[in-house]
């Protein structure tokens, strides 16, 4: 699989982008991630998510550890996560000790998520319609 090449420049707009569920382990995660720059002639991206935690395979907390280590490498500047519950999200945070930025959901005015924005919320994470990154920077936060 290649490896990231930096192109020199980065786009004037932001970038995000998501790690597919079938793409969780750590590795597979990181060279993703990876492939996934090469391809767009990116230095990294703005936003990175994880897509859903995919419960039946449980390795939504390795996919966020492949993302902090990709926060490191400079791969990414602000992690977050799609369509994750209040459990997911106290897992991945007990278990990293990361505070993540955003929590994309689906939310319309016929499924507003009330408990969902509320936890998001006592939490500092952005739950956010469409994956805008007005949240904080997670990276700089990441040791």
């Amino acid at each position: 699989m290649p490896s990231a090449k930096p192109s020199g420049r980065q786009e004037p707009r932001e970038q995000t982008s998501k790690l597919p569920g079938r793409h969780q382990h750590h590795d597979e995660a990181l060279a993703t991630i990876e492939e996934s720059l090469y391809r767009a002639q990116l230095d990294y991206y703005d936003l990175y998510l994880v897509h859903w935690p995919n419960p039946s395979k449980g390795l939504y907390v390795e996919a966020l550890r492949a993302l902090i280590e990709a926060c490191r490498r400079g791969f990414v500047r602000s992690i977050g996560v799609c369509n994750f519950l209040p459990a997911h999200l106290e897992k991945l945070m007990s278990e990293t000790g990361v505070a993540l930025c955003v929590n994309q959901v689906e939310l319309h005015p016929y499924f507003p998520q009330a408990e969902q924005r509320a936890f998001n919320k006592a939490h500092g994470i952005v739950t956010d319609p469409g994956a805008r990154s007005d949240a904080q920077t997670t990276c700089s936060r990441i040791q």
